[in-house]
């Protein structure tokens, strides 16, 4: 696939955001990226994806009937390196690579309905659970040890934009995982219990 450009970003810098015209597929090379939706009834925000270095994203909007962006994306790490490719690029790219396609077209089906799931559940879901789950997502593996995952350089600020919930929500929860067992954290990161964690969030 031809690359067309590549460019770095710093933390909280927008990639795109939604209902722009759908031009470009993008490439993580370096960082981390926060993909989201406007709350179709309220304020905040709905956070649908914590891409790592290496993910595709953007893509999915491409094989929908839309025209425009269904989120937005931005910078979460303190800076980011991006490549740009042109639609039509990626299109024939998918055209020319089978194994590729269908593995974009797997994660697009997916990507679609759970972003609906998200809107449709997201005033529905218990506030605890919806924060754990944004927290894992947010996280990354510490010497390749994935039982106990770590965030690093957050605040109750930016969580709180992340999880659609106000900040007094965030410090309560952060306190009753703590309570369990399941989280240690002070000001400049957050270790989490990944089994621990995952087994509140499915209880």
């Amino acid at each position: 696939m031809k690359r067309n450009s590549k460019t770095t970003l710093t933390k909280n810098e927008h990639v795109y955001l939604e209902s722009e015209h759908i031009h470009w597929i993008y490439y993580l090379k370096e960082g981390s990226v926060r993909t989201y939706r406007t709350h179709p009834t309220r304020s905040n925000s709905i956070t649908f994806q914590i891409l790592k270095k290496g993910s595709f994203f953007g893509y999915f909007e491409v094989l929908s009937s839309k025209d425009i962006r269904l989120t937005s994306a931005s910078v979460i790490s303190k800076s980011a390196v991006i490549e740009k490719y042109l639609v039509t690029d990626f299109l024939d790219k998918l055209n020319q690579d089978h194994s590729f396609w269908i593995d974009i077209f797997k994660c697009t089906t997916y990507c679609q309905l759970e972003l609906w799931n998200r809107i449709i559940t997201f005033s529905k879901s218990k506030k605890y659970r919806k924060i754990g789950r944004i927290l894992i997502k947010m996280a990354s593996v510490i010497n390749g040890e994935e039982e106990t995952i770590e965030i690093k350089d957050y605040t109750h600020l930016m969580l709180s934009g992340y999880c659609g919930c106000t900040r007094p929500q965030i410090s309560s929860a952060l306190n009753y995982f703590r309570n369990m067992g399941i989280i240690e954290y002070n000001r400049d990161h957050i270790l989490i219990k990944k089994i621990l964690m995952t087994k509140l969030i499915e209880s």
